[in-house]
């Protein structure tokens, strides 16, 4: 209903109120009624030049693309046209916000505060929708929503060029409700080039899904001369990563450039039927970050798939550092069924695993392993593994906790503490 600048004045939607032009930025979005009007892209590319900030405040936001690739089963109609839907904000900033009631959404340098709105609204991006800010520098995104729902849809704040500029605050997602990713959706933010660092992924929201081969990542890629890639950090009540769904961080070949770790914060964790979480580092000369889980329960199934694709997974090339991935968790129960928690290494020391858990249960089958693996594969030692089970250890059916080594180096050590162990 009006538009607020910084010196003070406001336009106001109404044509009754006084036109109040200024040449001052804008400051804030004031909404006076209960169920602001929604705001709908259907197809078509909208951008800002570079450097600049692309905003769409508003009630429901929903971004469609092309009808040639209709989301299947979703029910979610595609755009009436061939062309995709594409926001756009080349090194810049581009924020996403969907509200449900009267309030004020106030602007800052990096985000949006929306505190003073009773309820906020669903942002629905579908069918080769695509909102990115990436350029030379890293732009940022920021989301603010009751609910997100990305459907063969993607969200990128990359570093592509030469240049040395200052590290963007990356994709900054805060919900109220839900964030849903289907259908090959992604969210990254990735260093390409001589380029200056990604700023990384950072969400809030009751209960995420990531399912069907969607991605949340933040790498820096082969031959990458200079930045590095940021972290991912999700809190939520709930997360599942489903039928070959991903969260990742990536380090590629020759690149120079180090990863970021994940850090996840929930109360239930589930990967299911060939989801992943990876801190994966192929690079030669970068490090890889940490992989760190605190959850009150944890679910590793691969029982749908017949496969040990379901993982928790850090890895390590570099020949030069002793800085590399490790693996923590901490939870009540952890349950390993027909799937890994594994580290390999190819570098002079390995990644450790360390489980502190309540209780701590393996299980695979007569054609499926399934366990707590470190592996190396260098001259080095492999990584360590420590399982904290302050009641019960549990391993039966082809179940492992091993710490091998395939070249000239040593294996790391096992250590376990539990007050009653079952094999």
């Amino acid at each position: 209903d009006y538009l607020s600048f910084e010196s003070g004045q406001q336009l106001h939607t109404d044509i009754n109120q006084p036109v109040n032009l200024a040449v001052s930025d804008p400051s804030s979005f004031g909404f006076l009624q209960p169920d602001p009007a929604g705001i709908i892209v259907n197809g078509g590319h909208l951008s800002v030049g570079e450097g600049q900030r692309l905003g769409l405040v508003g009630g429901d936001i929903t971004i469609i693309g092309n009808n040639i690739a209709p989301a299947a089963d979703t029910g979610i109609t595609p755009a009436d046209t061939s062309i995709p839907a594409n926001l756009g904000a080349l090194s810049g900033q581009i924020e996403l916000v969907s509200v449900n009631s009267s309030g004020e959404a106030v602007m800052s340098h990096d985000g949006m505060d929306t505190s003073s709105f009773d309820a906020m609204g669903t942002i629905i991006m579908a069918n080769q929708a695509m909102a990115t800010a990436s350029g030379n520098a890293a732009g940022s995104i920021v989301v603010r929503g009751g609910e997100l729902v990305m459907v063969q849809s993607y969200i990128y704040a990359n570093a592509y060029g030469a240049d040395d500029g200052t590290p963007s605050n990356g994709i900054d997602i805060n919900l109220r409700g839900d964030m849903t990713m289907e259908y090959l959706s992604v969210i990254g933010t990735d260093v390409v080039g001589h380029a200056s660092d990604s700023g990384g992924v950072n969400i809030i929201a009751d209960n995420v899904l990531i399912n069907n081969g969607s991605d949340i990542e933040s790498a820096v890629w082969n031959e990458s001369s200079n930045g590095s890639s940021g972290n991912i950090d999700i809190t939520s009540n709930s997360i599942s990563v489903s039928n070959y769904g991903f969260i990742q961080t990536y380090t590629g070949t020759n690149s120079l450039g180090s990863g970021g770790g994940i850090n996840l914060t929930t109360g239930q964790l589930n990967l299911l039927d060939g989801g992943q979480i990876n801190s994966l580092g192929y690079s030669l000369y970068g490090t890889t970050g940490d992989i760190n889980i605190t959850a009150e329960n944890i679910l590793l199934s691969g029982t749908n798939i017949g496969t040990t694709d379901t993982s928790i997974n850090a890895l390590s090339a570099s020949q030069i550092t002793y800085d590399v991935a490790d693996i923590n968790i901490n939870t009540d129960t952890l349950n390993i069924d027909q799937a890994f928690i594994a580290s390999k290494t190819y570098s002079p020391q390995g990644g450790d695993i360390t489980v502190s858990a309540t209780s701590i249960e393996i299980q695979g089958t007569e054609t499926i392993n399934a366990g707590i693996q470190t592996n190396n594969s260098y001259a080095g030692r492999g990584g360590s593994i420590t399982l904290n089970a302050d009641d019960q250890l549990t391993v039966t059916e082809h179940g492992l906790i091993q710490s091998n080594t395939t070249y000239s180096g040593s294996s790391g050590d096992i250590n376990i503490n539990t007050g009653n162990l079952e094999v």
